[in-house]
């Protein structure tokens, strides 16, 4: 009876040991492999899909499986055949989408890469915000006419299409979801009080200071022409500065009083009271140069300069801002 087993028991171990040593020569590992993860655009669809993590779509990925197909893997991962761009659903809702990066890794393999089992990804989560595209109508609801104002103005069309990302849309409160058309003065030759005008106004691309994509370029306006022009005063406007040189620069103003400032404006009457009222921006800059960051002397004196008055078109600055005076230093006494 024992040498019979311990026969059994040899080859046992024999055909164990051949099993190992086969196993391991077939084994390969391919491990902490950068990839670069991309997602697939988008063929007939409104979808938007864009990464939010990782940002930079890098994935760093352990691999376990047979050398051949391992050396398939990294072949493909060099030739950047791997991983292939991620497909989202056409009817994936709208938001954010949590994905586990082994998961979306495993989407691409296929019968000469199968039988590789992934041992690690880092990040462990892919995440994608996903938004689309849409068509609302839209009403068109004023007129930018210069130098004159346009009262009981028609539109023909009065509403039109537009493609805009649902999300935006979304974000834009109802009354502000409207178009502006525009003509130049030199559109319409002397014009007098009281005129009556038909004219093709361009449509301005964007809602509420989001850009959209127009279906119709322009529309025909109907209107009667007021030239009556009103001055007014805009009162504490705030001088606007480009805040990331301040990281690294401290602004040093010698008259800062200079920094809030009064306008004197004219314009036609509902263009004026629009801009009182705050429905159309204004805005005065004070820009910055490469110049301004070179060491000054004491002789140098500060940097005189005066601020750039940004209007809508039609209203007319009547007195310059007061210059302000300037130094930008060097944080940290460098």
């Amino acid at each position: 009876m024992w040498p019979k087993t311990r026969t059994l028991i040899v080859v046992v171990a024999v055909t164990l040991l051949v099993w190992v040593l086969t196993d391991l020569a077939l084994t390969g590992n391919l491990t902490d492999k950068a990839l670069q993860y991309r997602l697939a655009d988008p063929v007939d669809s409104p979808l938007i899909v864009e990464l939010v993590q990782p940002a930079d779509g890098k994935l760093v990925a352990s691999f376990r499986g047979s050398t051949a197909r391992i050396n398939t893997l990294a072949s493909r991962i060099a030739t950047g055949q791997f991983p292939r761009p991620l497909q989202i659903d056409p009817n994936t809702p709208v938001g954010l989408r949590t994905l586990s990066a082994a998961q979306t890794l495993g989407q691409s393999f296929d019968k000469d890469l199968r039988g590789i089992s992934i041992a690690r990804v880092t990040p462990g989560k892919i995440v994608v915000k996903v938004d689309k595209w849409i068509r609302p109508t839209v009403k068109v609801s004023r007129l930018e006419a210069g130098s004159f104002s346009a009262q009981q103005v028609q539109f023909e069309p009065a509403e039109v299409k537009i493609t805009i990302r649902h999300s935006v849309w979304e974000s834009i409160a109802p009354k502000h979801r409207v178009l502006v058309g525009r003509i130049t003065p030199g559109e319409i030759a002397a014009p007098a009080d009281g005129d009556k005008v038909t004219v093709r106004a361009r449509l301005v691309p964007q809602i509420a200071g989001h850009p959209v994509k127009l279906l119709t370029d322009t529309v025909r306006a109907v209107f009667h022409v007021e030239t009556t022009q009103v001055r007014d005063r805009l009162l504490g406007i705030s001088v606007l500065y480009p805040a990331q040189w301040l990281r690294e620069y401290e602004l040093v103003v010698e008259n800062k009083d200079a920094l809030k400032v009064d306008l004197e404006v004219e314009g036609p009457p509902e263009l004026i009271e629009s801009l009182k009222a705050g429905k159309l921006p204004v805005a005065v800059v004070l820009p910055f140069t490469l110049e301004d960051i070179r060491p000054r002397t004491a002789t140098d004196g500060p940097i005189v300069r005066e601020p750039k008055v940004i209007l809508p078109a039609g209203v007319k600055l009547i007195r310059q801002p007061e210059p302000v005076r300037f130094f930008l230093r060097k944080r940290g006494g460098g």
